[in-house]
């Protein structure tokens, strides 16, 4: 690492994030909504070796009991036992960023690209994109979920063409730990498996074994929250994510914001009067799916909208609130948005400083060409078909899994994967428009 550290690229990149990191210190902006449940995760592992992810005396709510996965809250509690502070946290994840961005830099050089070419992509990706840089100063599972993923695809991409049982135990390993980390991914082991096992198909299948990590690691994360609650599960994010947002801004879209209330406090009212957690966990699953199956449309197009704005974003919400123009339990843009829809858009950008919407247009631009620049990677038949495959699954699984929400900060843990993809598409996109200008 140290010939990257010393490079004037490795600079910038150590640069940029310290800027940032002494803004966040600065400013005190280092917390979304989601940061207090996972302070006080880490704060219950300590003290009452529990996953729980609320107030410990406040009224209890069960749900939170397995909503979310212990692996962060664990790094939160070693971080803290060196230095206890949440900017002690901060300034690790600000060195997992580094990494990850250094890793893609490395992986880049081994497909054989230019050292301009790369410096271009990487420092176009910092400065329009800075996504990255503030989720690195906030307490979330972002960066660390990050450097998981891009682990598990830096090692997938050498596999591809050198597979080997020390490379798919790696895999295997980093892909546990996501799962520990983010509920979102448990099923992609599934669809990596079946990739690695359609490419060795004449080969020595033996060397995928280290994938049964994965069912063992679901089965001992079920097994504790069968502990906790009494029911078999992986976590109670899926019912949360259904009643708060899938459900939700489906009813808000055909009947209005009264309706999806009075729809989320009866299913919540019947479902607090039942003792057994499986049968809780089940009705309200059940709720939510009758939801889907009554307004299907809706429910495909909203869904839709969702993947294009994972895509789009520009993170409207994650700027403000790290700059502290807005408070971090407003409601952001997308909820006016699917509340009120597109006649909610000039009530919105009227509250905005003009400077941020600048800022915004410029993000959006960038988005709508790394994009692009994803799509001609895709499609460019000169790159290898397997590495394409590859990517395409990577960064379509977690915009398909993510669903109706369309955050920009779901787009974090894949955004090395799409500079990897602009990095073999700059080229190309470079002489195009020089062609179109010589021919003007």
């Amino acid at each position: 690492m140290r010939k990257y550290i010393t490079h004037p690229l490795g600079i910038f990149i150590i640069i940029i994030h310290v800027l940032y990191f002494l803004l966040a210190c600065k400013i005190g902006s280092i917390y979304l909504v989601d940061s207090y449940g996972y302070l006080n995760q880490a704060k219950n592992l300590v003290l009452h070796q529990s996953w729980y992810a609320e107030e410990w005396n406040a009224p209890t709510l069960i749900d939170y009991f397995t909503i979310r996965p212990p692996l962060y809250a664990f790094l939160i509690v070693i971080c803290k036992s060196i230095f206890n502070s949440d900017i002690f946290v901060i300034a690790i994840q600000n060195i997992f960023s580094i990494f990850n961005i250094f890793l893609i830099w490395k992986l880049l050089e081994k497909f054989k690209l230019e050292q301009k070419n790369i410096t271009i992509s990487i420092c176009l990706s910092l400065l329009l994109f800075p996504s990255q840089l503030i989720h690195a100063n906030f307490i979330m599972t972002e960066i660390l979920f990050q450097t998981l993923l891009l682990g598990t695809f830096y090692f997938s991409a050498i596999a591809i063409h050198k597979p080997d049982l020390a490379s798919f135990f790696k895999i295997a390993a980093l892909l546990s730990l996501a799962m520990l980390t983010k509920p979102v991914i448990f099923l992609f082991g599934i669809v990596l498996f079946l990739f690695f096992l359609i490419i060795l198909f004449k080969k020595n299948k033996k060397i995928l074994m280290p994938f049964l990590l994965l069912p063992i690691t679901y089965h001992v994360l079920c097994l504790q929250n069968q502990h906790t609650t009494g029911y078999y599960h992986y976590s109670s994010i899926k019912i949360m994510a259904d009643m708060r947002v899938n459900a939700r801004y489906i009813l808000v879209q055909k009947y209005g914001e009264d309706s999806a209330a009075s729809f989320a406090s009866k299913v919540f009212h019947e479902a607090d009067s039942m003792t057994d957690y499986g049968k809780r966990y089940e009705f309200i699953s059940a709720s939510c799916n009758e939801v889907y199956k009554q307004n299907k449309t809706t429910f495909g197009l909203l869904y839709l909208k969702g993947m294009v704005s994972t895509f789009f974003d520009p993170g409207r919400f994650d700027l403000a609130v790290f700059w502290g123009i807005q408070d971090n339990r407003r409601l952001g843009f997308l909820h006016r948005f699917h509340a009120e829809g597109i006649k909610s858009i000039p009530d919105i950008l009227k509250d905005q400083p003009i400077i941020l919407l600048v800022f915004l247009l410029f993000i959006l631009l960038w988005n709508m060409i790394i994009i692009l620049g994803f799509s001609v990677f895709i499609f460019d038949k000169k790159n290898d078909l397997l590495v394409r495959i590859l990517v395409f699954i990577f960064i379509g699984y977690i915009v398909v899994a993510t669903g109706i929400s369309g955050l920009c900060r779901y787009r974090v843990p894949i955004y090395p994967e799409l500079v990897f993809t602009f990095a073999f598409a700059f080229p190309l996109m470079s002489r195009f428009i020089k062609r179109k200008f010589s021919h003007a």
